[in-house]
């Protein structure tokens, strides 16, 4: 997994994950996302070239979600999938209508 920091000019703080997100992952990621999503109130998560992902990835996204919802801080998910993955998805029983709501 690699990830990779960016601010803005318009103040918002841009996280670019890419590679390998799986369990093994979730705790680092969750530290991240919670630290950067506390020091801005613009926060945009861009997902590409994502090799695998598992369920506690889109668990974990749906609970940023809701964190930044409760703190009234803007978040923005933007995720490159190709077939195989958004096929996952749709097998995990989620559907992307998930990936809608989060990225919305």
């Amino acid at each position: 997994m690699q990830v990779n920091y960016s601010n803005l000019e318009n103040g918002e703080l841009e996280i670019q994950i890419s590679g390998e997100i799986g369990i093994d992952q979730i705790k680092e990621l969750k530290e991240i996302f919670s630290l950067r999503l506390n020091n801005t109130d613009n926060l945009k998560i861009i997902v590409c070239d994502i090799v695998f992902f598992d369920l506690s990835f889109i668990q974990l996204l749906v609970v940023l979600a809701r964190e930044a919802n409760r703190l009234n801080k803007t978040l923005q998910i933007s995720m490159d999938m190709d077939e195989d993955n958004e096929r996952l998805i749709k097998q995990m029983g989620l559907g992307t209508e998930v990936l809608t709501r989060l990225t919305s």
